[in-house]
Formats: C-alpha cells, structure tokens, sequence
C-alpha cells in the first residue's frame, strides 16, 4: 500500500485509507472459504498471495484494473495503461 491519507500527490494519485479497507476487506471475503469470518494458515495466505490461488485470481484481476483505471470510468484506455 502507498499512503494511509486521504491527500494525493500531484501527477502521483493515492490510494486512500477507504479504498484499502475496501480492497481488504473484498480480498479477505474472498480468502475465507468456510465464510467463519476468520482466516486459517492457508486462508491468509492465499489473502497475502491471491494470485496463487484459483479461486482468487478474480481479485487480482479486479485490483490491477482499480489500480490502472485513473479516472475511474471503468475501462482502461491505452493511456492509463501505459502511463501517459
């Protein structure tokens, strides 16, 4: 994660403390199978390394889309993709 404020940087966009909790807590829904609301050795590791596990894979996916998509439109244009 980058900053714990809601600040951004010029021409360096932020994730907010919100967006992190967020993404944390889709991840950690995601990582517990047995739906306990606790996560066992291999829950939290496949929370820690989704892209390890199959039926995380869609969350990896989802974050690098969140995380290209700039201007939050939903799509990733070739601009945001290679960082114009």
């Amino acid at each position: 994660y980058t900053y714990l404020d809601e600040e951004m940087v010029a021409d360096d966009p932020v994730m907010s403390y919100k967006e992190m909790m967020e993404r944390d807590y889709r991840r950690f829904k995601l990582a517990d199978e047995d739906y306990d609301a606790k996560l066992t050795f291999s829950e939290y590791t496949n929370f820690l390394h989704p892209e390890d596990a199959p039926h995380m894979r869609e969350v990896v996916g989802r974050e690098t889309m969140d995380d290209l998509d700039k201007n939050k439109d939903g799509s990733v244009s070739l601009e945001e993709y290679i960082g114009l």
